[in-house]
């Protein structure tokens, strides 16, 4: 209905604000038809749908089809302010008459008729030079740089703005092919301010294939419209004094830094390396950590994600520790190469049946083993000649070998065997939880050769039975747990004593018989 004050038939408005857009119904989620821009004048009738008044103005399509269209008189609903201002009768009979709105280039009739048809029109637009069919007939200029401009990674945008038109150019006058609203997030390419939402080749693009987006509408008085997202960090592992990020799968986070904000200490931001994970160092224990990832321009930061909260291990004594440490096979071990790590600490229950010792982190700093160098006795100063009657006794002889390898902590050994350890008082041997008819002794099985495993598969269920493993089952950590939970759910019970082909170990694993037959009985 027509708002009393106006009046009911036509009148004369111009656009105060950068641009205004037309709509196919009075609704600011309506299709958008077109737009005008600032300082135009349209004619139409003022209408009230709710607490908003509209524009009704003609609208004339690409077919030069004419229909109603509807613009926004006040957009302080939506946070644009005043867009349209109504022209006195007196200025109104001084100015051109205006046209109509249209999705395409605007042309000047060389007629002086009220309102531009499509008869009366006897002139073109001057010719300009255009790097393709698609934006000469759009008459949007030379936009070739655009469209071989060389790729870049893909990334993810917020739509910021409450509503962004998406066009079949990167040019503010092209064809709008769609419209995204605010909070949408949509995966694209920037190019120079515009975001390509599609892989097409170049004379795909050049022909008008494409969808193009502006990131940001300050130009056009418009402010941002996309903005940049960044993942949020992930911690997979948290040490005594660094914590270990992981990145997304798939997501190239090599351009992007991590900025680590701790609780106690200085704050700093890493480079990112290539990879799927990094370590962050230099942390004080029992501290809590924020990290997020930033996208920088030199010192600018573009983008950045959301903060996440961490926490780094504590553990009193590695507190107090200066002297070597030992790792898993019983070797002093000093400072890390890759960090300032000054010793190397055993993580407490870091054995398993099925690690990769080499693999082995430090508690402190989380480096791997081989990084933290081999401790070794400083040398004593050379002793003065003495007479033959008055010769010190020599150093001690080196321990047999044996001896060298199992040389863990006390208390480390003690944890490992005390689970096997009778009870305090206990003068039998403990006895099945049930009785079993039979009795079986197998052994050289050796399931990770051959087809073995399958025939071990294959073996009936027999729960009355008992089984007797007497080695050689496996050579692999992981075919002989493997074979074990396999046996175990065909006999009742199975008693197991390690072989030699379990014990073997390659030069390269850097660990001994010995410590493959802890992780064995663990």
């Amino acid at each position: 209905m027509a708002r009393s004050g106006y009046p009911t038939e036509a009148d004369s408005w111009r656009v105060v604000h950068q641009r205004v857009i037309v709509r196919q119904a009075a609704s600011t989620t309506a299709e958008i038809l077109g737009f005008h821009a600032k300082d135009k004048v349209v004619e139409g009738v003022v209408t009230r749908v709710g607490q908003t008044e509209w524009l009704k103005v003609t609208h004339r399509d690409s077919q030069a089809q004419s229909m109603d269209g509807f613009m926004l008189i006040d957009g302080a609903g939506v946070g644009l302010g005043k867009l349209l201002e109504r022209v006195p009768p007196s200025a109104a009979s001084a100015l051109p008459s205006p046209t109509t709105s249209t999705t395409t280039a605007r042309t000047t009739p060389t007629t002086t008729t009220t309102k531009a048809t499509k008869a009366t029109a006897t002139t073109t637009p001057t010719a300009r030079t255009t790097s393709s069919p698609a934006a000469k007939s759009q008459d949007l200029g030379d936009l070739s740089r655009w469209f071989s401009h060389a790729g870049k990674d893909w990334a993810s945008f917020v739509v910021v703005s409450p509503q962004v038109m998406v066009r079949n150019m990167p040019s503010t006058k092209a064809k709008m092919v769609g419209v995204l609203t605010k909070g949408d997030v949509v995966e694209g390419e920037p190019r120079e301010g515009w975001v390509l939402l599609d892989r097409k080749s170049s004379s795909d693009l050049a022909n008008g294939a494409g969808r193009w987006v502006l990131m940001d509408g300050k130009e056009v008085g418009l402010g941002p419209l996309l903005q940049r997202q960044v993942v949020m960090p992930q911690v997979k592992k948290e040490f005594a004094n660094a914590l270990e990020v992981r990145f997304p799968d798939g997501v190239d986070m090599s351009k992007h830094c991590l900025e680590v904000c701790p609780g106690h200490g200085r704050e700093f931001s890493v480079q990112c390396p290539e990879g799927r994970s990094m370590l962050v160092h230099d942390l004080m224990s029992d501290t809590a950590v924020q990290l997020r990832f930033s996208l920088k321009d030199g010192d600018r930061v573009i983008a950045s994600s959301d903060w996440i909260s961490a926490e780094t291990e504590y553990i009193a004594e590695w507190e107090e520790l200066e002297g070597p440490g030992t790792d898993l096979m019983g070797q002093g071990r000093g400072r890390c190469t890759q960090c300032t790590c000054p010793c190397f600490a055993l993580e407490e229950g870091s054995v398993s049946m099925n690690m990769d010792v080499s693999a082995s982190c430090c508690g402190r700093c989380g480096c791997k083993v081989s990084a933290h160098s081999l401790w070794s006795e400083p040398a004593r100063p050379a002793a003065q000649p003495v007479e033959a009657s008055k010769k010190l006794p020599g150093p001690p002889p080196d321990p047999p070998m044996l001896q060298k390898a199992i040389s863990l902590p006390k208390e480390t050994m003690l944890r490992r065997w005390r689970p096997l350890d009778l009870q305090e008082g206990t003068e039998a041997w403990p006895l099945l939880p049930q009785s079993f008819t039979e009795v079986v002794a197998w052994s050289d099985l050796h399931s990770d050769m051959g087809k073995n495993m399958e025939n071990l598969k294959k073996m009936p269920i027999c729960k009355d039975t008992v089984l007797i493993l007497a080695g050689d089952l496996a050579s692999s950590l992981e075919v002989l747990e493997k074979s074990i939970r396999l046996l175990l759910g065909k006999f009742g019970a199975i008693f197991y004593v390690p072989g030699n082909h379990e014990l073997w170990v390659n030069k390269k694993d850097g660990y001994s018989s010995i410590h493959k037959f802890l992780a064995i009985l663990e």
